[in-house]
């Protein structure tokens, strides 16, 4: 990390990060009982090969401050609270019929159906993130559409269609999203209507065996996995897995552990990239998650720019000044890199989550929230320059309007980048305790040590600041563990607790582990010095895809 990379317009320089820390006992959140699921499956199901470090805690349960909270209200006021009053595809899809919008089919299947999946999927997180309840209402309107759908017979998300609209590969893609989108509005609300959609539907499903090069529905294995821990359903943790039988993905998890990987489209191999880490959980075998790890590298060696994230112009562009990422890559990336945070506990994915939201999230949309642009290039400074545009999606893609371009994916799914790093800044832990992954400026309620709610409060201006100090308050004394990250790219962390130093010899995997009871006024107080370094990179040929 350097002490100078691009947030909202603005250049990071090292100061101090306050975070405030208090502890009471009350009445137990109603959005608790999600993660108590999730945990209660995780330690108790037979099934378990391998527990994962992390447990997300639901929308609702961070809240935001300061620049950050000035970001997601911007995202609230411009397009992520208004985007279908801004095209007709965001307006009507979902609702069961059939429009003229590009990309869309006569029965309102195709393109529209992905598109308006990645917007609910980030609206209904904000939604609660912001406790906005005008965004909370249409965000209700639309999915309580897809929940009754389900509800009144339909045989998937695609309610209005028979179960074989699902044979189309798009289809399927777009069901994954939207399967997001309802986990997340479920683990929100705790509706039960909605757990029982999602168990009606993926109960019956079986993702179809399609190629890696291409969208294929495999990609509902997060949802449907997700689905599993919150009910508790054998038959939809057996139908995820089952694609790990297929000819197809044996050998996908055979090349990939090799690093041998095909350049492709730059949103389809970030959303395959975390498939045989998801599974290895659940199957024990390391060649799984080796598969990821091994993808990864070839990613990190032959794609990676020094944003964060891979070149994507639709197509991996290998590494270059001018070389372009497709605006669907920020959110895509963020999401394979928090499940695999998820699975591993280690710190370097949250390194990776942060790199890309500093850097690349903010250059793709105006500050105000009010355009966007299809393409960013870490080296373009203005609509013009670099003159040549991609052949994908076509002219006047880097161009700041209301959806960016006339394809509508990026501007569906540039809404999932506050809200995915927002909820995501604090996660839960398995042995009752509370682990902070990310940091910014932000309030966490969740419950510790068996039933005591947390209140912990981040007063800062991360990443501008580069100290953190917590400061503890208990009715009474509470034991639990605290996980601090202590990020990859810091040299020399410190740590003090009520003044006193705290060896970080026993940190693992980027993480200090906490573990003692908590008493009124405990202080402790966090630094990560920052300083400038100098990355050499060399400019590699355009792959032949």
């Amino acid at each position: 990390m350097t002490s100078s990379i691009r947030v909202l317009g603005r250049r990071i320089s090292a100061s101090v990060l306050f975070l405030t820390l208090s502890v009471t006992l009350s009445a137990q959140p109603p959005q608790d009982n999600v993660v108590e699921k999730a945990r209660r499956t995780w330690l108790t199901n037979s099934g378990v090969k391998v527990r994962p470090a992390f447990l997300p805690l639901p929308p609702g349960a961070v809240s935001l401050d300061g620049w950050l909270k000035d970001w997601a209200i911007a995202a609230r006021n411009g397009i992520t609270g208004h985007l279908d009053e801004y095209s007709k595809t965001y307006a009507e899809a979902w609702k069961g019929f059939g429009f003229q919008a590009r990309g869309a089919e006569k029965d309102g299947t195709g393109w529209p159906l992905e598109q308006s999946s990645y917007w609910l999927d980030g609206a209904v997180r904000l939604a609660w993130i912001l406790d906005d309840e005008a965004l909370k209402a249409k965000v209700r309107q639309r999915l309580d559409l897809v929940v009754q759908g389900v509800l009144n017979g339909g045989e998937t998300f695609v309610y209005w269609r028979p179960k074989s609209v699902l044979n189309a590969r798009f289809n399927s893609w777009a069901h994954s999203h939207m399967g997001r989108a309802l986990v997340a509005y479920y683990q929100a609300t705790g509706d039960p209507r909605v757990l029982q959609a999602l168990v009606r539907v993926y109960r019956d499903f079986t993702p179809p065996d399609t190629t890696y090069e291409d969208v294929m529905g495999a990609v509902n294995a997060d949802p449907m996995i997700d689905t599993f821990l919150l009910s508790g359903n054998a038959e939809v943790l057996s139908h995820a897995l089952g694609h790990t039988s297929t000819a197809t993905y044996q050998d996908i998890r055979a090349r990939w552990g090799k690093g041998d990987v095909t350049p492709g489209h730059g949103v389809i191999f970030y959303e395959n990239l975390r498939l045989p880490a998801l599974f290895y959980p659940w199957t024990g075998n390391r060649q799984d998650l080796q598969a990821t790890r091994g993808a990864l590298a070839w990613h990190d060696r032959t794609q990676l720019l020094p944003i964060g994230v891979s070149s994507s112009e639709e197509f991996h562009a290998a590494v270059g000044a001018t070389r372009n990422v497709e605006t669907c890559n920020v959110a895509a990336s963020i999401w394979t890199y928090l499940w695999l945070l998820r699975i591993t506990g280690e710190g370097d994915f949250s390194d990776r989550i942060e790199k890309v939201f500093f850097n690349a999230g903010p250059a793709p949309v105006a500050r105000d929230f009010q355009t966007m642009c299809y393409y960013q290039s870490p080296n373009r400074y203005s609509e013009a320059n670099p003159g040549q545009e991609p052949e994908n999606p076509g002219a006047q893609s880097y161009r700041f309007t209301r959806t960016g371009h006339e394809v509508l994916c990026c501007v569906g799914n540039l809404n999932r980048v506050i809200p995915n790093y927002a909820m995501h800044m604090w996660m839960a832990t398995l042995d009752g305790g509370l682990a902070a992954t990310l940091y910014g400026p932000s309030v966490v309620r969740a419950r510790v040590a068996g039933g005591v709610e947390a209140r912990l409060e981040a007063k800062t201006n991360y990443p501008f600041e580069d100290s953190i100090r917590l400061a503890v308050s208990t009715d009474k004394p509470a034991r639990f563990p605290l996980y601090l990250r202590l990020p990859g790219w810091c040299r020399q962390p410190q740590v003090r607790i009520n003044g006193r130093a705290v060896d970080l010899s026993k940190a693992s995997s980027g993480f200090l582990r906490i573990n003692r009871e908590w008493r009124a006024n405990d202080q402790v107080v966090l630094r990560f010095p920052m300083e400038p370094r100098v990355t050499e990179g060399r400019e590699t040929p355009y792959p032949r895809i």
